[in-house]
């Protein structure tokens, strides 16, 4: 019996998500450095390895340095370069090749106090609005690659993209028009910076597209889990999910098409999409995790423990206080980085993760 929300993989389907998305980016011959904030498991690691996978990208300084440990020596730390972090960044530059992100042209100075030689990356935003130099700014662009080269030891080593407003797409249409715009626009940064590589990273549009012209490496990283999200953004199939949460029930209100499971934000995040009836949807609500099994509602609300659950007609006759339900979430991401450990589904064996 599950006493707790309970994380599970599967690990045959998280080997074929990898399989298939390196296959796709061979094919179009470009750089694969998957991102491991979604997975951040030494033993997931090694089934990238076993693909002849050899570059990664993380999102904080001690993902950096746990996969460093674990034999990973070309790491991406995909996040805006941290001046309070300099001596971390110049221990483990001398230990393994570190790539850093600059989305701020006032740190340039900052990269003075590293010794050790990095690559140094310049994030560019092109519409999530979250981090980087705007994308129109030509000239601050070309500026900032100057800098660089004059003012610091350190390599140059292209620009960085997250195209993070394909998650808020409505569907793959969408998804689509924002890659297309971003291509056109690669087209153009090519042309006026010299052929400058480019490093480019979101789940949707590396999984719905075929057409990277312009870009050298891509860099996804929720593929590996995939998610709720992702399938109704038609970037994955049911059968792609590889993650559910294991949740015990705790109360039972049939008058209202409702129960309350063991698992709340401190489990799933407050991350959400919207169900057609104007809910919020935290996650889809199953007996089991296989896609043939019967779906019992979603998940509506949550608050620190608790999670309420919007049962479908009926459903909730069979239902009752001490069963197990198997939760889809919406975003695997925050969902794993959130979990101490997974359990393999077809095996329970525990499958190691980075320590908070």
């Amino acid at each position: 019996m599950i006493k707790e929300p309970t994380v599970y993989i599967n690990e045959s389907i998280v080997r074929k998500n990898i399989r298939t998305i390196h296959k796709k980016i061979k094919q179009q011959n470009k750089q694969f450095r998957p991102h491991f904030k979604t997975h951040q498991s030494a033993v997931i690691g090694k089934w990238f390895k076993a693909e002849n996978v050899k570059f990664c990208a993380v999102s904080s300084l001690s993902m950096a340095w746990y996969f460093a440990k674990n034999g990973w020596n070309d790491i991406m730390l995909a996040f805006p370069m941290n001046p309070a972090l300099c001596e971390d960044y110049e221990w483990l530059a001398s230990k393994i090749k570190l790539e850093l992100f600059l989305s701020d042209v006032s740190v340039i100075q900052y990269f003075k106090k590293i010794i050790n030689p990095v690559n140094i990356r310049i994030e560019i935003n092109t519409g999530q609005n979250r981090s980087g130099l705007n994308m129109e700014d030509i000239d601050l662009i070309q500026k900032t690659i100057s800098e660089i080269k004059k003012n610091t030891i350190h390599r140059f080593s292209g620009f960085a993209v997250h195209a993070g407003e394909t998650y808020h797409a409505q569907d793959t249409k969408q998804i689509k028009t924002i890659h297309y715009r971003n291509m056109e626009y690669f087209q153009k940064l090519k042309l006026l910076t010299g052929n400058v590589n480019i490093s480019y990273g979101d789940t949707p549009s590396i999984s719905l597209m075929e057409d990277f012209q312009y870009i050298d490496e891509l860099r996804p990283g929720n593929f590996v889990f995939y998610d709720w999200m992702q399938n109704q953004l038609g970037t994955c199939l049911r059968d792609d999910i590889a993650i559910y949460v294991k949740c015990p029930v705790v109360a039972v209100y049939p008058e209202r098409n409702e129960a309350i499971i063991h698992g709340g934000a401190v489990h799933f995040s407050k991350e959400s999409i919207m169900a057609s009836d104007g809910y919020p949807v935290f996650g889809l609500v199953t007996r089991n995790s296989e896609a043939n099994n019967t779906d019992l509602g979603y998940l509506k609300s949550l608050s620190q423990e608790h999670g309420v659950v919007k049962l479908y007609p009926g459903v909730g006759r069979n239902l009752k206080a001490g069963d197990t339900v198997s939760v889809i979430p919406v975003h695997s991401c925050l969902v794993a980085d959130m979990a101490t450990h997974y359990l393999e589904a077809s095996s329970g064996q525990v499958i190691e993760k980075m320590k908070k």
